[in-house]
């Protein structure tokens, strides 16, 4: 997942469980609370809990911050002279004594330097330069670092003393191998690492200090690994994608792991559940009890409108529809065309589907619970508004209709919880679909369904690509599905015929990575 935080990085807040309990005990509600207040221009990059769980380092643009968590009060530690005004800088760990943090100090594309930072007023101290801060030990004689090469990524395991003498290989990946998060194990005599390969699934690994004794913690078939902890009780907390689709749906979990051997010692388990929100740099108190992490949503969006010209060949410049500080997207015009359609995210703004008439400064309620209601469509005749509700008791999502008048909800269907999306055609075509993954996840199936009978049949099957994210749009008339996967060099377009004919693919040259897909008025695909 490297580069994944940048695109979140706006909406960022620290957060804590408070008491986390040896999987032994009975289990604890966790608690979270925020800790950090800071607006979108001014992100939080990174943070750390002290040893003693008494104080959060954190940085922001103006440096890093010393907080005291029981009032509150904190401290600007600025940037020493040898970093660049407009370089990043960003904590990494703590010395176990609690008087000093290991900072790093980068900027776009260049790893500057690691710094040993007091939180007691002397000076800082550069350690190396050209590489990236891991951890220190357990003991705080030694620190966990990798340089860097020229595409500003790790592959490679280095040990030096706390003074930054004596810098030993400990271990180096293969050719397109690349490391994200290194830790040390509670004894001090292992290192973890989540294993990052192009086009292959990550994986939690452990090996000794020499490199030797490799072993899989956690291999994830399917989805992406992010960052993890190693607490003093020997479990590993860490951060897993839930669906490749939804790139900002990161959960908890937690997997007990024997320290000696490095191996797994029992079955990885959920720890959080929360959709639409990620989990970034976790680092735990001493005592295990305490944990915080960058906690963040979907990146904020407002809806703006603009009028084409020229006859379609361009858009005047656009003006802005919604007014307030909630995350909105917009996904369907009213009928007549005079009002928008639009939900807004869970974690930032009141949740729920909204209509605005775009000559109108305010925003009209539509649907608002119970559970989280999103994604609103228009029936192919307009009299439905399609949306779907997510439930914390539920195993998937509901499918529900409202009159587009407004009106009494009700149910249309049941969707798997690994659905991709749900698309409906134009009157006078009479077509949805819905696209979900196979029971076996090798395919996305493509079924039919009527807003007021339910679901219908199988129309075709797509092999499944589990590490592709691809926008898809469905015909005004039905017959033709088009999908087009993101992050290509160039843009692919497969028209999918619905109807049995034949399928047609269209490559735009020299425009690369796609981010959505539509179709317009007259039948051409617009991505």
């Amino acid at each position: 997942m490297a580069g994944s935080l940048a695109a979140i990085a706006g909406g960022l807040v620290v957060a804590w469980f408070l008491f986390l309990r040896r999987p032994s005990q009975p289990p604890a509600e966790l608690t979270q609370t925020r800790l950090t207040f800071n607006s979108s221009e001014n992100f939080v990059g990174s943070g750390a809990i002290s040893p003693d769980g008494k104080y959060l380092a954190y940085s922001d643009p103006a440096g890093i911050h010393l907080k005291l968590l029981s009032t509150g009060d904190e401290r600007l530690i600025p940037k020493p002279a040898g970093v660049p005004t407009g370089a990043s800088w960003h904590v990494q760990s703590w010395f176990p004594d609690g008087t000093q943090l290991l900072a790093d100090a980068s900027e776009p594309g260049v790893q500057l330097a690691m710094w040993a930072v007091s939180v007691l007023g002397q000076s800082a101290r550069e350690l190396r330069e050209g590489a990236i801060a891991w951890q220190v030990s357990p003991d705080g004689k030694r620190i966990a670092f990798g340089p860097v090469d020229a595409s500003g990524l790790a592959r490679e395991i280095w040990v030096m003393g706390s003074q930054g003498e004596n810098p030993q290989k400990v271990l180096a990946l293969g050719e397109g191998d690349w490391l994200q998060s290194v830790h040390w194990s509670p004894d001090g005599q292992r290192l973890g690492y989540i294993r990052e390969q192009p086009g292959q699934p990550d994986s939690i690994e452990t090996c000794e200090l020499n490199g030797a004794s490799r072993t899989v913690v956690v291999p994830d078939p399917d989805l992406s690994l992010s960052d993890f902890c190693w607490l003093a009780d020997g479990r590993i907390i860490y951060t897993r994608l839930e669906s490749p689709r939804a790139r900002h749906n990161l959960n908890l979990w937690q997997i007990s792991v024997n320290g000696q051997s490095g191996m797994p010692a029992g079955k990885p388990k959920r720890v959080t559940q929360e959709p639409d929100v990620s989990f970034e740099k976790l680092y735990a108190s001493a005592d295990g009890k305490r944990l915080t992490f960058l906690k963040a949503g979907m990146p904020q969006g407002q809806i703006y409108l603009g009028e084409l010209a020229a006859g379609g060949t361009r858009m005047n410049p656009p003006r802005r529809l919604t007014n307030d500080e909630a995350n909105y997207m917009a996904t369907a015009w009213a009928p007549d065309s005079k009002a928008v359609l639009f939900f807004s995210n869970f974690a930032n703004g009141p949740p729920g589907i909204f209509k605005q008439e775009i000559s109108q400064d305010s925003t009209e309620p539509v649907v608002a619970g119970p559970g989280r209601t999103f994604m609103p469509r228009l029936s192919p005749d307009g009299a439905w508004i399609l949306y779907l509700n997510w439930s914390k008791t539920a195993s998937g999502l509901s499918l529900m209709r409202i009159p587009q008048g407004g009106g009494v909800s009700e149910f249309v269907t049941e969707i798997g919880p690994n659905w991709q999306d749900f698309q409906c055609a134009r009157s006078p075509a009479n077509l949805c679909v819905v696209l979900e993954e196979s029971q076996d996840d090798k395919q996305i199936m493509v079924t039919a369904f009527d807003p007021v009978k339910g679901r219908g049949k199988i129309l075709r099957t797509i092999e499944k690509d589990p590490w592709a994210v691809f926008s898809d749009g469905i015909s005004l008339d039905g017959s033709t599905l088009a999908i087009s996967k993101h992050d290509e060099a160039e843009i692919n377009i497969r028209l999918l015929s619905l109807t049995g004919g034949s399928d047609r693919d269209i490559t735009v040259k020299d425009w690369p990575n796609v981010s959505g897909l539509d179709w317009s008025p007259d039948g051409w695909t617009e991505a």
